[in-house]
Protein backbone atom coordinates (compact mmCIF):
# COMPACT_ATOMS: atom_id res chain seq x y z
CA UNK A 1 0.00 0.00 0.00
CA UNK A 2 0.98 3.63 -0.99
CA UNK A 3 -0.04 7.05 -0.27
CA UNK A 4 0.99 8.40 -3.64
CA UNK A 5 3.08 10.78 -2.07
CA UNK A 6 6.09 10.26 -4.51
CA UNK A 7 9.72 10.29 -2.34
CA UNK A 8 11.98 11.10 -5.48
CA UNK A 9 12.63 10.01 -9.05
CA UNK A 10 15.30 7.00 -10.15
CA UNK A 11 16.57 6.53 -13.83
CA UNK A 12 15.83 2.85 -15.38
CA UNK A 13 19.60 1.55 -15.31
CA UNK A 14 19.52 -1.87 -17.59
CA UNK A 15 16.19 -3.29 -19.22
CA UNK A 16 16.43 -7.24 -19.98
CA UNK A 17 14.32 -9.96 -21.39
CA UNK A 18 13.01 -12.90 -20.13
CA UNK A 19 10.81 -16.07 -20.66
CA UNK A 20 8.02 -14.00 -18.65
CA UNK A 21 8.18 -10.41 -18.69
CA UNK A 22 11.45 -8.29 -18.17
CA UNK A 23 13.87 -7.55 -16.06
CA UNK A 24 14.77 -3.93 -14.86
CA UNK A 25 17.33 -2.02 -12.38
CA UNK A 26 16.84 1.17 -11.30
CA UNK A 27 19.52 3.79 -10.09
CA UNK A 28 18.59 6.20 -7.03
CA UNK A 29 20.02 7.98 -4.28
CA UNK A 30 22.21 5.75 -1.84
CA UNK A 31 19.77 7.20 0.49
CA UNK A 32 16.23 5.22 -0.37
CA UNK A 33 17.60 2.35 -0.38
CA UNK A 34 18.91 2.51 3.48
CA UNK A 35 16.03 1.09 4.61
CA UNK A 36 15.04 -1.18 1.97
CA UNK A 37 14.58 -5.10 2.32
CA UNK A 38 15.11 -7.70 -0.39
CA UNK A 39 10.93 -8.46 -0.88
CA UNK A 40 10.02 -5.06 -0.02
CA UNK A 41 7.47 -3.22 -2.85
CA UNK A 42 8.17 0.26 -4.19
CA UNK A 43 5.96 1.98 -6.15
CA UNK A 44 7.64 2.40 -9.68
CA UNK A 45 5.32 4.87 -11.89
CA UNK A 46 2.31 3.65 -9.59
CA UNK A 47 3.31 -0.15 -10.09
CA UNK A 48 3.65 -2.01 -7.25
CA UNK A 49 7.07 -4.05 -7.77
CA UNK A 50 8.66 -6.29 -5.70
CA UNK A 51 12.52 -5.73 -4.76
CA UNK A 52 14.22 -9.07 -5.30
CA UNK A 53 18.13 -7.36 -5.33
CA UNK A 54 19.80 -4.52 -4.35
CA UNK A 55 23.16 -2.91 -3.84
CA UNK A 56 23.58 0.70 -2.78
CA UNK A 57 22.69 3.06 -5.39
CA UNK A 58 20.57 0.18 -7.96
CA UNK A 59 17.78 -2.27 -6.87
CA UNK A 60 15.87 -4.99 -9.30
CA UNK A 61 12.48 -5.46 -9.90
CA UNK A 62 10.96 -7.78 -12.48
CA UNK A 63 7.65 -7.59 -13.96
CA UNK A 64 5.18 -10.78 -15.84
CA UNK A 65 3.28 -10.30 -19.19
CA UNK A 66 0.38 -9.47 -17.36
CA UNK A 67 1.50 -6.28 -16.29
CA UNK A 68 3.18 -5.45 -19.29
CA UNK A 69 0.15 -5.66 -20.82
CA UNK A 70 -1.58 -3.44 -18.39
CA UNK A 71 1.33 -0.68 -17.65
CA UNK A 72 3.34 1.95 -19.46
CA UNK A 73 6.31 -0.39 -18.02
CA UNK A 74 6.31 -2.07 -21.54
CA UNK A 75 7.64 1.00 -23.43
CA UNK A 76 10.00 1.87 -20.59
CA UNK A 77 13.42 2.91 -22.23
CA UNK A 78 17.00 2.94 -20.54
CA UNK A 79 17.48 6.31 -18.98
CA UNK A 80 13.40 7.03 -18.35
CA UNK A 81 13.07 8.77 -15.32
CA UNK A 82 10.45 6.92 -12.70
CA UNK A 83 8.36 8.22 -9.72
CA UNK A 84 9.26 5.85 -6.90
CA UNK A 85 8.27 5.70 -3.45
CA UNK A 86 8.58 2.67 -0.68
CA UNK A 87 5.30 1.21 0.81
CA UNK A 88 3.54 2.70 3.74
CA UNK A 89 4.33 1.30 7.73
CA UNK A 90 1.94 2.36 10.68
CA UNK A 91 4.11 5.30 11.21
CA UNK A 92 3.47 6.30 7.26
CA UNK A 93 1.85 9.91 7.49
CA UNK A 94 -1.28 9.41 4.99
CA UNK A 95 -0.84 12.85 2.74
CA UNK A 96 -2.11 11.05 0.02
CA UNK A 97 -4.92 8.65 -0.36
CA UNK A 98 -5.17 5.09 -0.39
CA UNK A 99 -2.91 3.80 -3.79
CA UNK A 100 -2.35 0.11 -4.11
CA UNK A 101 0.14 0.27 -7.16
CA UNK A 102 -2.42 -2.26 -8.87
CA UNK A 103 -2.55 -0.06 -12.24
CA UNK A 104 -6.18 -0.23 -13.79
CA UNK A 105 -5.54 1.11 -17.16
CA UNK A 106 -3.53 3.15 -19.48
CA UNK A 107 -4.33 6.72 -20.87
CA UNK A 108 -2.95 9.50 -22.89
CA UNK A 109 -1.79 12.76 -21.71
CA UNK A 110 -3.72 14.94 -24.12
CA UNK A 111 -3.10 18.33 -23.15
CA UNK A 112 -0.67 20.51 -21.07
CA UNK A 113 -1.56 24.24 -20.36
CA UNK A 114 0.88 26.23 -18.60
CA UNK A 115 -0.70 28.51 -15.76
CA UNK A 116 2.29 29.80 -13.81
CA UNK A 117 3.36 28.73 -11.60
CA UNK A 118 0.76 25.62 -12.01
CA UNK A 119 0.62 23.35 -15.02
CA UNK A 120 -3.00 22.25 -16.02
CA UNK A 121 -3.08 18.67 -17.34
CA UNK A 122 -6.14 16.99 -19.60
CA UNK A 123 -6.10 13.00 -19.47
CA UNK A 124 -8.08 10.92 -21.60
CA UNK A 125 -11.36 9.44 -20.25
CA UNK A 126 -12.56 5.98 -21.56
CA UNK A 127 -16.41 5.79 -20.89
CA UNK A 128 -15.76 2.73 -19.17
CA UNK A 129 -14.20 3.94 -15.98
CA UNK A 130 -16.12 7.56 -16.30
CA UNK A 131 -17.77 6.27 -13.23
CA UNK A 132 -15.09 5.70 -11.14
CA UNK A 133 -13.72 9.49 -11.49
CA UNK A 134 -15.48 12.15 -9.18
CA UNK A 135 -14.85 15.91 -9.46
CA UNK A 136 -12.54 16.87 -6.25
CA UNK A 137 -11.62 12.93 -5.21
CA UNK A 138 -8.44 11.26 -6.02
CA UNK A 139 -6.90 9.79 -8.40
CA UNK A 140 -3.39 8.46 -9.16
CA UNK A 141 -1.40 8.89 -12.27
CA UNK A 142 1.59 7.73 -12.77
CA UNK A 143 1.93 6.82 -8.98
CA UNK A 144 1.45 10.27 -8.43
CA UNK A 145 -1.76 10.90 -5.82
CA UNK A 146 -3.84 13.94 -7.32
CA UNK A 147 -7.08 15.62 -7.32
CA UNK A 148 -9.85 15.65 -10.01
CA UNK A 149 -10.56 19.38 -10.92
CA UNK A 150 -13.14 18.76 -14.12
CA UNK A 151 -14.24 15.77 -15.65
CA UNK A 152 -15.38 16.12 -19.67
CA UNK A 153 -17.27 13.78 -21.97
CA UNK A 154 -13.85 12.16 -22.92
CA UNK A 155 -11.53 13.84 -20.68
CA UNK A 156 -10.25 15.01 -17.13
CA UNK A 157 -8.47 17.70 -15.68
CA UNK A 158 -6.17 17.84 -12.76
CA UNK A 159 -4.03 20.94 -11.37
CA UNK A 160 0.37 20.49 -10.78
CA UNK A 161 1.30 22.63 -8.20
CA UNK A 162 5.15 23.50 -8.75
CA UNK A 163 6.36 21.01 -5.98
CA UNK A 164 4.65 18.23 -8.12
CA UNK A 165 6.08 19.26 -11.36
CA UNK A 166 9.76 19.91 -10.24
CA UNK A 167 10.20 16.51 -7.58
CA UNK A 168 8.65 14.12 -9.77
CA UNK A 169 8.62 12.67 -13.84
CA UNK A 170 6.13 15.83 -15.01
CA UNK A 171 8.68 18.12 -15.37
CA UNK A 172 9.54 15.82 -18.59
CA UNK A 173 5.50 15.22 -19.58
CA UNK A 174 4.36 16.13 -22.79
CA UNK A 175 1.51 15.86 -25.31
CA UNK A 176 0.90 12.06 -26.34
CA UNK A 177 2.64 10.61 -23.20
CA UNK A 178 0.69 7.62 -21.47
CA UNK A 179 0.37 7.05 -18.20
CA UNK A 180 -0.49 4.34 -15.59
CA UNK A 181 -4.09 5.41 -13.71
CA UNK A 182 -5.52 4.02 -10.80
CA UNK A 183 -9.13 4.99 -9.95
CA UNK A 184 -9.68 4.97 -6.07
CA UNK A 185 -9.48 1.87 -4.55
CA UNK A 186 -12.96 3.41 -1.82
CA UNK A 187 -14.39 4.34 -4.95
CA UNK A 188 -14.31 1.05 -6.87
CA UNK A 189 -15.34 -1.08 -3.22
CA UNK A 190 -18.23 1.73 -3.37
CA UNK A 191 -19.48 1.33 -7.24
CA UNK A 192 -19.08 -2.79 -6.54
CA UNK A 193 -21.15 -2.16 -3.39
CA UNK A 194 -23.88 -0.66 -5.14
CA UNK A 195 -24.21 -2.64 -8.09
CA UNK A 196 -24.34 -5.49 -5.82
CA UNK A 197 -27.58 -4.34 -3.96
CA UNK A 198 -28.63 -3.08 -7.17
CA UNK A 199 -28.96 -6.02 -8.60
CA UNK A 200 -30.53 -7.92 -5.20
CA UNK A 201 -33.20 -5.29 -4.89
CA UNK A 202 -34.08 -6.26 -9.00
CA UNK A 203 -33.72 -10.05 -8.14
CA UNK A 204 -36.24 -9.49 -5.02
CA UNK A 205 -38.52 -7.81 -6.74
Amino acid sequence: MFTGLIELTGNINTIQSNNNGLDISIKVDASFLETVNIGDSISVNGICSTVISKNNTIFFVNYLEETLKKTTISDIKLNHQVNLEKSISIQTPIGGHFVTGHVDTVAKLINVEKDDPWRIISIELNKEFRHLVVEKGSITLDGISLTVVNIEQDYFTCHLIPHTIEKTTFLNRRKGDLLNIEFDILGKYLYRFYKLENQRSLNDG
